[in-house]
């Protein structure tokens, strides 16, 4: 018998680096392509995340979005996927969600799909259009438990289509380094063994809580307690922490590295993972952070209390308090480093047995087979037999 493809096309509002172009980055890296036949549309002009969809073999369309203003953009999107002619529809963030239901419909595309990426909206607008075209999606998925709960008492999705599938990493790239190891990669950024270091990782962006970091780490100085804090990442509030960290007197203290490409290494480095956001859905920096070895102290949002069991893996911390978040770095510091690196190794174990890349794509086939096979189609029957 002859396979038949399933015609899988993803639709996303932007390319960018952020945590929902990342995680549609890992899920394509390791889809199978003999069952599959992907493809990948942005409403954005393409950024760095296309180029890597690209170098996996899977044709990337950007619709070159330039305004909210632009009105031909559906009708473009309209346009491209009927030439596309998708058997599924997976729509990822509030704009392509909203777009690829109202298209999907009107096109009669089989399946559609759609993936939140965090647990607010943003505005009674955004949840009002979500509420609204819910029924417009064979069904909704959310990346933690948290989202899911949310969505369900806000009304925006029903709960009967809404499920759960963690965001997964490769944990293989993120190596368990012990002591020795991280002295050396320590000495190889030049950084002080002897001085604890502080690690984040994060766009410089107000939901991130940078100032609220750094008001921390000035609590901690005036206290006396020595540490590096290094924050990796790049963004618009560059010019206002570097203020902040002037005023704050944190000069010899904190380091902007701006973005990087060489994060593992970076967490091979560092002796704790610290994560100040306002809000998040499943950040995949702190499975990154776990899966390094790394304790983590974090604001407890979003889906964070999923990932770091509190006094096992980590420290959580309510978001907008700076005490609080330097009282739980500075207990963390003084724990025997015996005792860090037993958390460490929970975390790494935590996210092996529970936030794997392969159960992440294992659970979007499952889930794409199951809708398909509820739609009647034969094409899936055919795959199975052809695997």
């Amino acid at each position: 018998m002859i396979q038949k493809k399933i015609n899988l096309c993803f639709l996303i509002t932007s390319l960018n680096t952020g945590g929902a172009e990342m995680m549609l980055y890992r899920l394509l890296s390791k889809i199978n392509q003999n069952k599959y036949e992907p493809s990948v549309i942005s409403l954005l002009p393409s950024g760095p995340i296309a180029e890597k969809i690209s170098c996996l073999g899977i044709p990337v369309y950007s619709l070159n979005v330039s305004a909210k203003s632009d009105i031909w953009a559906f009708g473009r999107l309209i346009k491209l996927l009927k030439e596309l002619s998708p058997d599924i529809l997976h729509t990822h963030c509030y704009h392509a969600n909203l777009l690829g239901r109202i298209a999907g419909r009107a096109l009669h595309i089989p399946v559609v799909i759609s993936s939140i990426h965090t647990t607010i909206f943003g505005g009674l607008v955004r949840e009002l259009s979500m509420r609204w075209t819910d029924p417009l999606a064979t069904v909704t998925t959310t990346i933690c438990k948290a989202a899911a709960e949310r969505m369900i008492e806000r009304g925006v999705v029903n709960q009967n289509r809404v499920k759960v599938i963690y965001n997964g990493i490769d944990s293989d790239i993120y190596s368990l380094q012990g002591v020795s190891n991280r002295d050396l990669a320590k000495k190889k950024y030049g950084f002080q063994n002897h001085i604890p270091l502080l690690l984040n990782v994060g766009g410089l962006r107000k939901p991130k809580g940078h100032i609220i970091l750094l008001e921390a780490a000035a609590i901690l100085k005036k206290k006396g307690i020595s540490f590096s804090l290094v924050i990796a990442g790049e963004g618009k509030l560059r010019p206002d922490l570097e203020r902040a960290i002037e005023k704050l007197r944190l000069v010899s203290n904190v380091c902007l590295l701006g973005q990087r490409d060489d994060i593992p290494e970076l967490m091979s480095a560092a002796d704790i993972f610290v994560l100040s956001s306002l809000w998040e859905g499943l950040p995949s920096v702190v499975l990154e952070a776990m899966a390094s070895g790394l304790p983590v102290v974090s604001t407890n949002v979003g889906g964070v209390s999923e990932l770091v069991v509190e006094n096992e893996t980590g420290f959580l911390v309510p978001p907008k308090n700076p005490q609080l978040l330097a009282e739980a770095i500075e207990r963390m510091l003084l724990l025997p480093e015996n005792q860090r690196l037993a958390m460490g190794l929970a975390g790494k174990k935590r996210v092996e047995d529970n936030f794997t890349l392969d159960k992440m794509v294992s659970a979007y086939e499952e889930l794409y087979f199951k809708c398909m096979e509820e739609k009647g189609f034969s094409k899936m029957e055919e795959c199975r037999l052809c695997q």
